[in-house]
């Protein structure tokens, strides 16, 4: 009997060693991290396309280059050229007129009298006392001795010289006027800003015009310059015969 109860006590032992060894590979495999590198790989792929590409070209300018050209040529200076020969011959005498005939002072001039009475030179006559300057620029009174034109319609270029006291003198171009730094020019020689010799002392020419009238005369005595219109002039023209 003792020998049974042994009996199966050993084999209810075996068999449960034998269990023990059957369960112990079937809890092993069952705590390992089967999942962990399965989610690695899910989720990097699905992050890194999709926001990159998309961002990239959205920021690109596509407008620069077409602004640059439409503003360059509004810039450029057009009118630049057309203002700067307009001043320069601004003191150039472009007073000269074609000649047309006869040479003198214009009928028109008033000369003086002694008594003070002004005459136009046209109606000056042989005799008459007049108001003259000598070379050295001294005022007096002479009588006319020679009267080289008569009573004429004789037509010619003239220049109309005025003063900055508003004084004006008709004579043509290349009839003698004496500066103030007692040089005689023609009249053609004179520009704006000249000085010339008045009864009223050295006035400054403040424009000169050109004309074309009809009648030329002068009055020749024995002093250097006559006076017409209150302007100092010379009897002659740069082709003057010298009469005494």
């Amino acid at each position: 009997m003792k020998i049974l109860l042994m009996l199966s006590y050993f084999t209810v032992a075996l068999s449960r060693k034998n269990n023990d060894d059957r369960l112990e590979p079937t809890h092993t495999p069952s705590r390992e991290p089967t999942h962990v590198t399965t989610m690695t790989p899910s989720r990097t792929p699905s992050r890194a396309p999709s926001r990159t590409p998309s961002r990239t070209p959205s920021r690109e300018p596509t407008h620069v280059t077409t602004m640059t050209p439409s503003r360059t040529p509004s810039r450029e200076p057009t009118h630049v050229t057309t203002m700067t020969p307009s001043r320069t011959p601004s003191h150039e005498p472009t007073h000269t007129p074609t000649h047309v005939r006869g040479s003198c002072i214009h009928g028109s001039g008033m000369v003086t009298l002694l008594s003070g009475e002004r005459v136009p030179i046209s109606n000056a006559s042989i005799g008459m006392i007049i108001q003259t300057v000598d070379k050295y620029n001294v005022m007096s009174f002479n009588k006319i001795k020679k009267l080289p034109h008569a009573f004429n319609n004789e037509p010619a270029s003239f220049l109309t010289i005025t003063t900055e006291e508003n004084k004006q003198l008709i004579l043509t171009p290349d009839h003698l006027i004496p500066k103030c730094d007692h040089s005689d020019v023609s009249a053609q020689e004179l520009v704006l800003g000249d000085c010339i010799f008045t009864v009223d002392g050295k006035e400054n020419i403040l424009n000169i015009d050109p004309v074309v009238l009809n009648g030329v005369y002068t009055a020749i005595t024995n002093d250097t310059y006559i006076v017409v219109n209150d302007i100092v002039v010379s009897p002659f023209s740069i082709y003057k015969k010298l009469i005494t």
